[in-house]
């Protein structure tokens, strides 16, 4: 969500930021990513998982 904070994403979601952070972090792990930043660049890079990918997605790699 466009850099937005745990708070953020929370109050605009209307749930709680615990919940926030423990789907942040289930994907991060499914990611293999250990900070937003690193999930960031394995997703412009195209090395996320299919199930990561929305449909109809092409990767910068994909594109070259």
């Amino acid at each position: 969500m466009a850099g937005r904070t745990n708070e953020q994403i929370a109050h605009e979601l209307m749930v709680g930021v615990s919940t926030v952070k423990k789907h942040v972090t289930r994907i991060l792990a499914k990611s293999d990513s250990r900070s937003r930043t690193e999930l960031t660049v394995k997703w412009w890079a195209g090395g996320t998982t299919p199930w990561f990918r929305p449909p109809g997605f092409v990767s910068r790699s994909d594109q070259l």
